[in-house]
């Protein structure tokens, strides 16, 4: 008797498993994932020597922008996240800012706008799942 109640026991532990491994990996097959595109946009009257941003927790190096020209990456959203942008001007003088939100699941499309004293963020566009696979249209 004891060893019939031990053998339907393992069974149902060994089934409870393959259950649970099952669950994760429909999890893991099945969520959606996202793409990610910003551009960097220098509307300054100065160059920038180095340019930054990390997002979802991806580095993104835009490296130099002269002034009124733009550069676009493309990433992967990895969960909850902002745009954390770093510049650094030919003058040597720095500004920062996090802004924005970023989620795995969405297609997203930023457009981040470097002015004098300030990066700010345009609107920007989010769509279902999917891929981007060009720069967004510029902003007016």
């Amino acid at each position: 008797m004891l060893k019939k109640m031990l053998l339907i026991t393992r069974n149902l532990f060994i089934a409870g498993v393959v259950l649970v491994i099952c669950a994760i990996a429909a999890i893991l097959v099945f969520h959606p994932k996202g793409s990610g595109a910003v551009t960097l946009e220098n509307q300054t009257s100065e160059s920038i020597d180095q340019a930054s941003i990390v997002v979802s927790p991806q580095k993104l190096d835009f490296g130099r922008l002269a002034p009124d020209e733009s550069k676009f990456a493309k990433f992967e959203p990895r969960g909850e996240s902002h745009y954390e942008v770093s510049i650094t001007f030919h003058s040597g003088r720095q500004i920062s800012a996090q802004l924005g939100y970023v989620d795995s699941g969405l297609n997203i499309i930023g457009t981040l706008i470097v002015n004098s004293d300030e990066v700010v963020l345009a609107p920007s566009q989010m769509k279902g799942t999917g891929q981007i696979n060009s720069p967004p249209p510029p902003v007016p």
